[in-house]
């Protein structure tokens, strides 16, 4: 599976390089508040990677079933609705697990002239791409019309697809394949919509033959239709990329209906699921009148004034740092300054660019995602009341908390605060808010029970919001870094997340030379975890492991059912008349 991720992301950074020439500048995509996706690579990277595991079989009939019996279109002629599909070829699997060499099944695509062609998969370890239809939406629209040798124009084609297979009492075909989406959160050229606003509204009209909106999704005449009827497992709901399991979340359908009320999956201001990122579970709420999902409501003074410019923040770090033995920038506007005190403490400072929602810092815990989970962080909050749901209680005065995270990362699940600050003690700490930038003063021999390594390292963590009241964002100002308190060198811990360099902000071009994708937990010793029994702790299941799929036809054999079968897969059915 990783080479399949790291094979596709090359792929599209390659096809991006071949149309440069006929490309005329500006962006393919961009969200609603303008973040933008330039290239085809941009688009691949940042689009929705689903992966699909298939098993198919043809029902048997009362007639004797022999080797090379008529067969029927299994799933008819059509192009993918999404950007491209990796797949491996599919295989034949005999009910006693054996993978059965000899096929009837055909895997049929119609050539530019219209000739149907049986493609023939011989090599064992081929890794087949195929374009869908979103570039036909997305990229074709935008080349320039350049004519290459032999009077053809160079365009990305969408190969129409059909697959038939073969009925059989003994076997059935299984598949593998990943489907690049666009980016859920960009907006159609065309249609002015969110695609993941429009995939909604097409699964939700599927049984409505007639509803205009099948065309929606498609480029041409072509209109949308389910490939698969499959969905998620009873017991369970479509929830941020992923089957989420109701009992999990401690709710049911039967337990929601006896209140009136139905299971959806919902953020913490109880508005539905729009396929974006965030704190997503399934929950019970009255569906028909839930809002959708919005933006995050804005700190009282964001946008910061004019005046808070970058030229602005590097005098005001540089006034600071006199302060300071030692003073280190982070990325995305934090800056790190420090002392060692004559008793051992670090008097110390963490600043940020930005207005005051929070600003953090703690130890670096374990995990792939930033190494949050079993931390124990300081946090500086604008109010000291805060509520997943509404956000900060701008009534209550600013406080400064110590806060541990265990192995659940949204914020709900750790905005308690702690009230015992541990052996090191509470110490010193001071909020600094000016008008465009904000600080946070400390003087303390460590965090928690664990004190600083003064004649040594520390691997710590920190993080900051200065654009909205909810204290569970934010965005790229965060970091993991390793301080030696002694000679004040700092390294920043620098990882790609969608593409993105978290150090520098840009997009991360694939390498040639790379072999594999890091997908396991980072080599980090856990010094700062009290056991699960010390903290009475329960493990909630709501984080997104792998954005995997299964789609089951018809009925799947025993050896695919550990995995649960989600929603359904849109193509664009095309007439042929």
């Amino acid at each position: 599976r990783a080479r399949v991720d790291l094979v596709t992301r090359a792929f599209a950074a390659r096809v991006a390089d071949a149309i440069t020439e006929q490309s005329p500048g500006g962006s393919l995509l961009a969200t609603e508040d303008g973040y933008t996706f330039d290239t085809f690579h941009d688009v691949i990277d940042n689009g929705e990677h689903l992966e699909h595991f298939h098993e198919y079989e043809r029902e048997s009939t009362d007639v004797p079933l022999k080797a090379g019996d008529a067969q029927e279109e299994t799933v008819e002629w059509h192009t993918d609705q999404g950007l491209l599909l990796a797949f491996t070829p599919g295989a034949r699997v005999g009910k006693d697990g054996k993978v059965d060499q000899g096929s009837d099944d055909g895997f049929l695509i119609r050539l530019a002239d219209g000739t149907a062609k049986v493609v023939q998969f011989d090599a064992n370890d081929e890794l087949v791409i195929m374009l869908g239809d979103g570039v036909d939406q997305i990229v074709n629209p935008t080349l320039k019309e350049t004519v290459k040798e032999g009077g053809h124009q160079r365009r990305l084609r969408a190969v129409p697809h059909e697959l038939t297979v073969a009925a059989s009492d003994t076997s059935s075909r299984v598949w593998y394949g990943r489907m690049v989406l666009p980016p859920a959160q960009a907006v159609h050229p065309s249609h002015g919509k969110t695609f993941g606003h429009l995939r909604n509204l097409l699964i939700e009209n599927m049984e409505d033959e007639d509803s205009e909106v099948h065309a929606l999704g498609c480029s041409g005449t072509s209109h949308a239709r389910q490939l698969e009827e499959a969905q998620c497992e009873p017991g369970s709901e479509y929830c941020w990329h992923r089957c989420m399991y109701h009992a999990d979340h401690g709710v049911s359908v039967e337990s929601c209906a006896a209140e009136g009320l139905d299971v959806r999956c919902i953020n913490p201001r109880y508005q539905l699921y729009d396929n974006s990122h965030g704190d997503w579970f399934p929950a019970c709420i009255d569906a028909a009148n839930a809002p959708n999902a919005t933006d995050l409501d804005p700190l009282p003074n964001y946008p910061r004034a004019e005046t808070c410019t970058d030229e602005a923040h590097e005098a005001w770090v540089a006034e600071n740092s006199k302060e300071y033995d030692h003073a280190n920038s982070l990325p995305h506007g934090g800056h790190f300054y420090w002392s060692i005190e004559d008793d051992n403490q670090v008097r110390g400072m963490i600043s940020f660019n930005g207005l005051f929602g929070h600003l953090s810092y703690g130890w670096a815990g374990v995990g792939p995602r930033n190494e949050m989970q079993q931390s124990h962080v300081v946090m500086a909050k604008v109010s000291a009341e805060y509520s997943a749901r509404y956000g900060f209680n701008f009534d209550v005065d600013p406080a400064v908390h110590l806060h541990w995270i265990g192995d659940d990362l949204s914020l709900r699940h750790w905005q308690e605060p702690l009230e015992d600050w541990g052996a090191s003690g509470k110490g010193e700490h001071e909020i600094v808010e000016e008008d465009c930038f904000t600080a946070l003063k400390f003087k303390t021999v460590g965090i928690h029970d664990r004190p600083f390594n003064i004649t040594g390292t520390d691997r710590l963590i920190w993080a900051a919001n200065g654009e909205d009241m909810f204290a569970g964002y934010h965005g790229l100002s965060r970091a993991v870094f390793t301080v030696n308190w002694m000679t004040g060198e700092q390294e920043v811990k620098c990882s790609i997340a969608h593409g993105i360099n978290s150090c520098t902000g840009l997009r991360n071009e694939v390498q040639e030379e790379e072999a594999e994708l890091e997908t396991g937990l980072p080599p980090v010793t856990v010094t700062d975890a009290p056991n699960d029994e010390e903290l009475g702790a329960t493990k909630d299941e709501s984080q997104p492991m792998d954005e995997a799929e299964m789609v089951k036809d018809d009925s799947a054999s025993p050896a695919l059912s550990f995995i649960a079968p989600v929603v359904a897969v849109l193509i664009c059915i095309i007439s042929l008349a």
